[in-house]
């Protein structure tokens, strides 16, 4: 869990067209911009709704180009150099990952048939460790960790504001500065509560939401650790 929250503040589940409007069916809307102290991080999309660019602050940007199911990550400075080599991960028909390679290990993806991710495995030649994702209603209830023997290394339970449903792309459960883990849960996430070693600790999810029901800030408490991140958001709507 530690890990997942550590991955939301730095790096972190983003953008397209005109302001929001008002209707008889709320509009779908994409996180344009967020931002948490000195941290800001701008995004624009493709034709497909993926994150195309991404701004960090203004040190430079990250741009995705997709080609058939491979995805090239490139990373470039504040001049529009490329900073760094290419990495390349692949996707599936639905454009999420199914395939991230990461050096001594690959990590491979699973998802449902609504587009919800519900599987994690990293291997070499060997398994090194998995995890599952159980769904109720579009919503992620538990995440149970596997070691390499399969015993268990920790159990997530979550909880939901059921009466807010959640008509964007924001999905803090994943990396808030990417698109392509899937489809976001229904509704917002409250409370996260992880059990590993006998140990247990609490993520505590409150929000401020505009007219429209989109959450414009994010106030996120870990504890026993009292670690109090503000996450602010900004959208646009189709």
């Amino acid at each position: 869990m530690k890990n997942l929250l550590l991955a939301l503040v730095a790096l972190a589940w983003v953008a397209t067209q005109s302001s929001c409007k008002k209707d008889d069916s709320p509009s779908f809307c994409q996180v344009t911009r967020w931002s948490t102290g000195t941290y800001g991080y701008n995004f624009t999309y493709d034709d497909q709704g993926f994150v195309k660019r991404l701004w960090v602050n203004t040190s430079g940007y990250v741009e995705y180009t997709q080609t058939g199911d491979q995805l090239t990550r490139q990373g470039y400075d504040s001049t529009g150099t490329p900073s760094n080599p290419p990495t390349v991960t692949f996707i599936n028909s639905k454009g999420y990952y199914s395939i991230i390679p990461n050096g001594a290990d690959t990590t491979f993806l699973t998802y449902n048939a609504q587009g919800h991710l519900t599987e994690t495995m990293r291997r070499n030649d060997t398994f090194i460790s998995r995890s599952e994702l159980f769904y109720e209603k579009g919503d992620v209830t538990q995440m149970i960790s596997y070691n390499y023997d399969s015993t268990i290394n920790s159990t997530i339970v979550f909880d939901y504001y059921t009466d807010r449903v959640n008509n964007t792309n924001l999905y803090l459960l994943f990396d808030l500065l990417d698109s392509r883990y899937g489809k976001p849960t229904t509704h917002y996430v409250k409370t996260a509560t992880e059990s590993r070693n006998g140990s247990i600790r609490y993520s505590n999810f409150s929000y401020t939401f505009d007219n429209d029901g989109k959450a414009t800030n994010v106030r996120l408490i870990n504890q026993p650790d009292n670690d109090v991140v503000n996450i602010d958001l900004n959208y646009q709507c189709e």
